[in-house]
């Protein structure tokens, strides 16, 4: 990766079976703020079996804004095969198109692409279509979904390939769920036809539930859970009888520690539904695989270990598997390394493996390519107050930050990057960091940053004294007038004229981080209708001598008045 933002990636493989090799090249061009390009090109050189192939790929993004985006797909390729019963040499072509719409009320997604039976690749002979809707309520959804996966190929040296993924699928259905906060709830109810044996060609027709949920149960132990019930058929071999199944998968979460399961029993998939018109023969296994994570160097170093049964009740086959992964990121130095393997208990041992990977990210200069730099800004909690960010310190997630007019939201590490820009002075504002509480910015909230090169910011965060309070209303008894406090702007002014200022939450609370001094606290009343009025739209706050100060606004409404007037003689 340049520091003017484009990126390349080459690979090289060397097959340990035969005698084949592979190369892949990427590129990435951006095309300023909001698109860019790819490009894909891939070589396979099959000496042993002298079939050779060169296929181009270009993929291009854009995005429009929060609400969508489109991407284009287009490509060619070639391929020439040289051997004693085959000789062909063929050109393909492939196209694609994916949008993505977002808003409030309405989701939309397709994704559709048509590949041609010369095209070289797992992806010949490949129509594949993707699609939903959605319409959002609040925090529920309902919609429909259909999608479509047809492959056929020509060449003789394509059996296996259409033996193993030829055919056609479909599916379309309903679906809705539920969607709040850390808890999701889909159901999706389908028909799906499958046809994906060119030997056999008998095709299977299922009616399908599905369930898909992530559940917080509190606030460190979550549930993912899928599941699907399906009632299977042939529509044209009525000799074969109806198959039940079903299969259930996910895993169970408390801080590091879980637990993940699966249950399959009956036939689902068409090899299964194939196996089972033949034979009678159904899947009837379940497997279950404790594990535990841990972190350590502000996840920096991360482990996985994880212990797995499986039993497989109709063959009577059981194992007993070990599995240890280890990673180390060294961000700042562009350096990574992981260490994974298995141990299979059993008595075969076939799944005992070691393998570890190291990889490195090089900062190259790339000529004759327009400037463009990458601005990454780290917020951290500065515990031992110098000013660096090291192991004692803590990362500041989920803070709303502006660079440069532009709205971020850091991530896990503290962190938001702003790509494609150019060279310049970029103004950060870190007014809106109100998700924690007894810190402030230890060099200012708005410093401005000259960036003539790709860099990484570190901000420290210093402890602060802590402002907070609430709106108390007060009502007619006989009102049925309704009053919203959320989105009110509260603003506290220090004794040397500088501003700090929130929102109001759904509640009326609010609080503010700011350093030691004395402050007027206002708040806007020119939001309020004539229905209601503050008793007092100013208070006084010292933080001299104190960590913290609690302010209460009330807000009263205004009684209504009943003439009676006596009628005329």
């Amino acid at each position: 990766k340049s520091s003017k933002n484009f990126k390349f990636t080459a690979l090289g493989v060397k097959s340990r079976l035969g005698n084949a090799n592979q190369f892949s090249l990427e590129q990435e061009y951006p095309l300023g703020k909001t698109s860019n390009l790819i490009n894909r090109t891939m070589a396979n050189l099959d000496i042993a079996t002298r079939t050779n192939s060169l296929s181009n790929i270009a993929e291009y993004n854009k995005n429009f804004g929060e609400s969508g985006d489109l991407v284009l797909i287009g490509g060619y390729g070639l391929e020439s095969i040289d051997q004693a019963i085959l000789k062909n040499k063929s050109t393909g072509q492939t196209a694609g198109l994916r949008y993505n719409y977002t808003s409030p009320v309405f989701i939309a997604r397709t994704t559709n692409s048509i590949t041609s039976r010369n095209f070289p690749g797992l992806e010949r002979g490949v129509k594949r279509s993707s699609n939903e809707v959605r319409f959002l309520i609040k925090k529920y959804f309902a919609g429909a979904m259909a999608d479509y996966n047809d492959r056929s190929v020509n060449t003789v040296d394509s059996n296996q390939l259409i033996y193993l993924f030829g055919g056609k699928t479909s599916e379309y259905g309903l679906r809705g769920g539920y969607a709040k906060d850390r808890n999701n709830i889909t159901v999706t109810t389908s028909i799906v036809d499958q046809l994906q044996d060119s030997v056999t060609s008998i095709p299977f027709r299922s009616y399908k539930l599905n369930l898909n949920t992530g559940l917080a149960i509190t606030k460190t132990l979550t549930l993912s859970l899928s599941g699907n019930l399906a009632q299977s058929f042939s529509p044209s071999v009525a000799s074969i009888k109806p198959a039940y199944a079903m299969n259930v998968f996910g895993s169970l979460q408390a801080n590091r520690i879980g637990l993940s399961f699966r249950y399959d029993k009956g036939p689902l998939y068409y090899s299964e539904l194939l196996t089972f018109s033949q034979s009678g023969f159904q899947n009837n296994r379940y497997q279950i695989a404790p594990y535990i994570e841990k972190s350590f160097f502000k996840s920096r170093l991360t482990t996985r270990l994880e212990f797995n049964y499986a039993n497989d009740v109709t063959t009577q086959i059981k194992n007993y598997v070990a599995r240890l992964d280890v990673n180390l990121d060294l961000n700042k130095n562009g350096l990574s390394m992981r260490f994974y393997g298995n141990n299979d208990f059993g008595k075969t041992a076939t799944m005992n493996s070691l393998n570890m990977s190291i990889r490195k990210n090089l900062s190259m200069p790339l000529i004759g390519l327009r400037k463009y730099y990458t601005l990454k800004v780290v917020l951290f909690k500065d515990n031992n107050n110098n000013g660096v960010y090291d192991l004692n310190d803590d990362a500041i997630p989920e803070a709303n930050i502006r660079i440069g007019g532009q709205y971020f939201t850091t991530g896990k590490d503290g962190d938001a990057v702003y790509k494609n820009i150019k060279p310049g002075d970029y103004p950060i504002d870190l007014g809106q960091v109100t998700s924690i509480r007894g810190w402030i910015a230890k060099n200012g909230f708005r410093p401005v940053i000259p960036v003539t090169k790709s860099e990484t910011l570190y901000i420290p965060f210093q402890k602060s004294k802590f402002l907070s309070g609430r709106l108390n209303l007060v009502k007619d008894a006989l009102s049925k007038m309704q009053f919203n406090p959320s989105n009110i702007r509260i603003t506290a002014i220090s004794s040397k004229g500088e501003s700090y200022s929130t929102l109001t939450n759904d509640e009326g609370s609010f609080f503010l981080n700011v350093p030691e001094d004395t402050y007027l606290v206002q708040i806007n009343a020119n939001v309020f209708n004539e229905q209601f009025r503050v008793l007092q739209e100013n208070f006084n706050a010292d933080l001299t001598n104190k960590q913290e100060e609690t302010i209460v606004f009330e807000i009263r409404e205004r009684k209504r008045s009943i003439i009676i007037r006596k009628p005329s003689q």
